[in-house]
């Protein structure tokens, strides 16, 4: 009886066993239930779907159909078309305005020369001296010394801006008086020393000199050895204002070495208008031709300021400019030794 027990409980467990299958899945009817389902995505990649929900008891699962093969795409042609060639186009010639823009910088005319003025005889008033103080341009102003003037005519110049030098008196072949402080001929060597140390202190700032008058004194060579020496050994140069043709101060002044230039134009030896236009042009023409020009004109001229003023524009617009008197004894040597 024990045996047939036994028996019957082990039939029992062949009978509860399942069919040979997946153990993953559970039978329905027949049917394994997979834990999840593969499908092909459109872009490559393989998704997992979520488990298939199961049917509802006493139905029977639709037979699923296998998922369709993809479409093998064509390879795709990498390779960019041909571009037929492209004619090249006519380039449209520059147009050229009819004028200059406004906007365009000013063409700047050729240089043809430096105008250097020097307005002598100031230091008798400061009327006159403003005057000549208003032109806008570069110019220098010889003092005379020893007057009541003198010494603010020379700072005043300064602080405009402009050039000082020593208008120095010198004798002259008429026997008209230069002024105070005049050098003679009959002075010695001591005396002449003296009176050039005493006209520059009662013009400070100057940075040269040129003769008052003068026709006597330039004209001998004693004299002028000496008042080169004494401007040189200052620094200062020496201007020859040309009031005799007998003069000896260009080779006084290239003995001793002296920065030294001389006048090519006085522009009011006649006081008109008419004749200060003709003298200035006439200083043009130097300066084209040498590369610049020295002009003297006299401070008590007002026939002299206004053609200055008047002119100059055209002046400049013509290619020609103004500068100091010290900016060319600069070059003075080289100017001087070449004749010029």
């Amino acid at each position: 009886m024990l045996l047939s027990l036994i028996a019957g409980l082990l039939f029992l467990l062949v009978v509860a066993l399942p069919p040979h299958g997946s153990l993953s899945g559970v039978s329905q009817r027949g049917r394994t239930v997979p834990d999840a389902v593969s499908e092909y995505a459109p872009d490559g990649e393989t998704r997992v779907a979520p488990h298939a929900a199961e049917p509802p008891a006493g139905t029977i699962a639709p037979t699923a159909d296998p998922p369709a093969p993809p479409v093998p795409r064509p390879p795709e042609d990498r390779t960019a078309p041909v571009q037929p060639p492209v004619a090249p186009q006519p380039v449209p010639p520059a147009v050229v305005p009819d004028r200059t823009p406004d906007t365009a910088a000013p063409v700047r005319p050729t240089h043809r020369g430096t105008l250097y003025l020097v307005i002598d005889d100031a230091g008798y008033n400061m009327n006159d001296l403003e005057r000549f103080l208003a032109f806008p341009h570069p110019l220098t102003i010889a003092v005379l010394p020893h007057l009541r003037w003198s010494t603010a005519s020379a700072l005043r110049t300064t602080r405009a801006g402009k050039e000082v030098i020593l208008h120095l008196p010198m004798e002259a072949n008429s026997g008209a008086d230069p002024g105070p402080g005049a050098i003679l001929v009959s002075h010695d060597e001591a005396q002449i020393r003296r009176r050039v140390h005493e006209a520059l202190a009662s013009v400070p700032g100057a940075t040269g000199a040129n003769n008052h008058m003068g026709s006597r004194a330039t004209s001998d060579r004693r004299v002028m050895d000496i008042v080169i020496a004494e401007l040189n050994a200052r620094g200062l140069f020496f201007l020859d204002s040309r009031t005799s043709a007998e003069t000896v101060a260009r080779p006084a002044a290239m003995a001793a070495g002296i920065r030294f230039t001389e006048r090519h134009v006085f522009l009011d030896n006649e006081r008109t208008e008419a004749a200060i236009r003709s003298a200035f042009a006439e200083g043009l023409r130097v300066a084209e031709q040498r590369g610049y020009a020295v002009m003297i004109g006299h401070v008590m001229v007002p026939e002299l300021a206004r053609v200055l003023m008047e002119v100059y524009p055209s002046v400049i617009e013509q290619g020609f400019t103004f500068g100091f008197l010290s900016d060319l004894m600069a070059q003075s040597v080289a100017y001087e030794r070449t004749g010029n």
